[in-house]
């Protein structure tokens, strides 16, 4: 998976786009390099926009549990 993120700083938000197929190890990337850029930047505001997401790859109980593992890495909760 792809994604860019654009920072917006007087807004206190920042926005990733991302693309292609949605896989364990790109998820898990983007919400690692989401969670640092959060921090260094003070921010605690997200727009994560899939609209351009092709498809999602892995095992039912993998996807299902995605959202676990970001909390785990402490993205969601911030």
């Amino acid at each position: 998976m792809e994604y860019e993120i654009k920072i917006y700083n007087e807004e206190k938000y920042i926005e990733v786009v991302t693309k292609g197929v949605a896989d364990k190890d790109g998820s898990l990337s983007m919400a690692k390099t989401i969670k640092e850029t959060m921090q260094q930047h003070r921010m605690t505001r997200a727009l994560i926009d899939h609209r351009n997401i092709e498809s999602v790859s892995g095992e039912i109980m993998e996807i299902y549990n995605r959202p676990r593992l970001f909390r785990i890495m402490g993205l969601f909760g911030i």
